[in-house]
């Protein structure tokens, strides 16, 4: 099976639950020329960088400025997403 094939097949079992269904978020699918190895949160001033699966680790740097920094890249990206509508 083709990868993409798994990953809406997982977007649709998370399409179907209760959340899902709330108004408060909206899914989309980042331009295919943004491909990241890591995993960014960005909770309050906090920002946590998470490597990739083979070889796991995560620092978080606690500073305004630099989640604020991260929220404009976001934002950027969020903009330029596609909205994922499935059937």
């Amino acid at each position: 099976k083709h990868p993409s094939a798994s990953i809406k097949r997982l977007f649709k079992q998370l399409l179907n639950t209760p959340y899902a269904s709330s108004f408060l978020h909206q899914w989309k699918k980042a331009p295919m020329e943004l491909v990241f190895q890591n995993t960014i949160v960005i909770f309050g001033t906090k920002v946590a960088v998470v490597s990739s699966p083979e070889k796991p680790s995560v620092f978080v740097i606690d500073s305004g400025e630099y989640a604020e920094t991260m929220n404009t890249f976001f934002n950027d990206i969020w903009k330029r997403s596609a909205v994922l509508k499935w059937k």
